[in-house]
């Protein structure tokens, strides 16, 4: 079979050329791997020993921008921070030229992607600068290259100022890009605006309209531009999660996972197993929610941005917290507080401070948890505030705009209705103002209200668990605790010791010193009980100078060890206690003996006899009880 030879016109292929041309100078600049279809780490390496080899510094500075491109697509803000500051050695963010221009811009986007969206606003203030600098001298740039690093720059600029709540100049600027784009056949930076133009629907909350822009951007990107399609892919996901059949957003998902996977793009990956979990949350189905959040979190901790891991120990923390692992959510919720409060991002610290305050109220820390809810509330009220500012500026733009198109469209021959729709428009704006006004006055009461609500919960809470007195656990707290304790060590074969403890000749400190020394000696002594235990142990006030210890996994042993530190603390803190007194002595009883009681209170008991025994013998000392001692009396439940 001959093959036959087709004489392309000169002006097709001069056409063709040109096109070719274009297409490589949109991704020339800041995304040169767009359209790659290999591997992050191959890439990655071959990069590296272009560096390493580079003869020139002028080499060693292209390839490393080259790098810093790399890694602006693989959203690898560790490694672009790595790159950012070797080249600030060789000072090229210090010149008025191409480099340094895209210098500045990869620094905004590292800014972005921190959360730190003020710097990154000025990082892009510096690169708008350069660029006006070389438009201005003509000699380093053409003018499609310039419009195109304008474009970039208004952008970057627009999804930033989304996450400084100025939504209105956020969707002008994306806005005039995709047009700009489209007139260019740019279409890395047409689908790149659209989806940024999703994430500000998405942070508006208008997630059909957001589910719609992740789709246009998708059928933008070419097929060769795999990272970019299944990143859109992965956000419509999220949206069809929230508002539509959540099986296709799994099948959406697991596409987006397999070309990540694929790519080794780890920082995409990552987000997609928090989606992954989040999904699986929503469904109910807990153990696979777990699964993947793991995964997530282990991903992002080894990528190190904190505002990326405080949003999955978020997560991760909440999940913990409702399937019963209270340990192991305090710590990630702790951990994701504090990433949190080193970014400018309100809704990540309000999150972030309002689930760690949750989990320390659950725990019994009333004190820290309030703290970190007013935090949260902050953070929200500081949100709410940029939303509302936000919002008001929008509507007198808008309430402006119409107000010139009505002056200019009926200036001369219906001047009358004029300003007769001018007056309607000044009442429509004042009404405006007032609802606005009156959305601040509410969202401020309404976390008033969620204040007073909290500190009763804890004064409630308080009250409830505390003996005012001593600060200790009261009746029914220990007894409570105790009673778990008891089932945990039955079903788990653990050992339990339960000591009963009681102050030596109470009756006549009160007596001969009054009640006041009497509860100034009751204190003393609880202060001794709290300082002795270790932080598994409880120990609650049960009546009048009664106490009781309840220490789970502990042997006989470990209980007469606790004894003998009471009495050793005792003896070197009395001297300061400042009580009339001369001397405070205690008895106690101690109970270990699991095999033969059917609940706690019956190896409470056993304590109470061994104590009675101890003030036989004659106080000041610990006995353990023996079946030759007899029950004197048998400790009851509170009712």
């Amino acid at each position: 079979m001959r093959l036959r030879f087709i004489n392309i016109p000169s002006l097709l292929a001069v056409l063709i050329v040109f096109c070719s041309f274009t297409l490589r100078a949109e991704t020339d600049f800041f995304f040169e791997y767009a359209d790659t279809q290999t591997p992050f780490s191959s890439m990655h390496s071959s990069l590296e020993t272009k560096i390493a080899n580079a003869n020139s510094v002028e080499q060693r500075v292209h390839f490393s921008l080259s790098l810093a491109s790399l890694y602006l697509q693989f959203d690898r803000v560790e490694l672009l921070t790595e790159i950012l500051d070797e080249l600030a050695t060789l000072e090229i963010n210090q010149s008025y030229d191409t480099n340094a221009l895209k210098w500045h811009v990869f620094e905004g986007y590292r800014f972005y992607s921190l959360s730190q969206y003020v710097k990154a606003e000025s990082s892009f203030k510096q690169a708008q600068a350069i660029l006006d600098a070389l438009n201005g001298s003509k000699e380093h740039l053409a003018e499609s290259q310039i419009a195109y690093l304008s474009a970039v720059l208004s952008m970057y600029n627009g999804i930033n100022d989304a996450y400084l709540q100025r939504y209105t100049k956020a969707t002008e600027a994306l806005s005039e890009v995709n047009s700009i784009a489209n007139e260019n056949d740019w279409k890395v930076l047409s689908g790149l605006s659209l989806y940024y133009s999703g994430d500000v629907n998405y942070e508006l909350k208008n997630y059909e309209q957001a589910e719609v822009f992740y789709q246009l951007s998708k059928q933008m990107f070419t097929e060769q531009t795999t990272i970019f399609r299944a990143v859109s892919l992965m956000a419509e996901a999220q949206m069809i999660n929230i508002v539509g059949d959540r099986k296709r957003a799994f099948f959406l998902l697991d596409n987006g996972i397999q070309i990540f996977a694929k790519m080794e793009d780890i920082s995409s990956l990552a987000y997609a197993y928090l989606l992954k979990s989040y999904f699986h949350s929503k469904d109910g189905n807990d153990e696979e929610a777990l699964t993947w959040i793991a995964e997530s979190v282990t991903l992002r901790e080894e990528l190190n941005n904190p505002v990326a891991i405080a949003n999955s120990y978020v997560h991760y923390s909440s999940l913990l917290q409702g399937n019963g692992f209270l340990e192991r959510a305090l710590v990630y919720g702790q951990k994701a507080a504090d990433l949190a409060a080193q970014t400018d991002d309100l809704a990540g610290q309000w999150d972030a401070f309002n689930q760690y305050g949750v989990i320390l109220s659950e725990m019994g820390n009333y004190k820290k948890a309030f703290e970190y809810m007013s935090k949260s509330e902050r953070a929200l009220l500081a949100k709410a505030r940029l939303d509302i500012t936000s919002q008001s500026a929008r509507l007198n733009s808008e309430f402006n705009l119409a107000q010139q198109q009505l002056e200019n469209e009926f200036l001369d021959e219906k001047n009358s209705l004029l300003q007769t729709q001018l007056e309607q428009q000044r009442q429509l704006q004042e009404r405006q103002n007032w609802i606005v006004f009156g959305l601040m006055i509410f969202t401020v009461l309404v976390m008033l209200f969620l204040c007073i609500i909290f500190t009763l919960y804890r004064k409630n809470k308080r009250l409830a668990i505390l003996d005012n007195l001593t600060g200790l656990r009261n009746r029914r707290s220990i007894l409570e605790s105790g009673e778990q304790a008891f089932a945990i060590s039955k079903r788990y074969k653990q050992n339990l010791c339960v000591l009963m403890l009681d102050v030596d000749n109470f009756k006549l400190v009160n007596d001969n010193y009054g009640h006041a020394e009497g509860d100034k000696v009751l204190k003393f002594v609880a202060s001794i009980c709290k300082e002795a235990l270790r932080a598994s142990d409880y120990v609650g006030r049960i009546g009048g100078e009664e106490f009781l210890f309840v220490l789970p996994n502990s042997s006989e042993k470990e209980g007469n060890q606790l004894a003998k530190r009471l009495f050793q603390n005792i003896q070197e803190h009395i001297s300061q206690a400042g009580l009339k007194v001369g001397e405070v002595t205690f008895s106690l009883g101690l109970a270990a003996n699991l095999e033969q009681c059917n609940d706690f209170l019956e190896l409470a008991s056993l304590a109470d006899a061994a104590l009675y025994e101890a003030k036989a013998k004659g106080k000041n000392q610990v006995q353990t009880y023996t079946d030759e001692m007899q029950f004197k009396h048998k400790v009851e439940p509170t009712g």
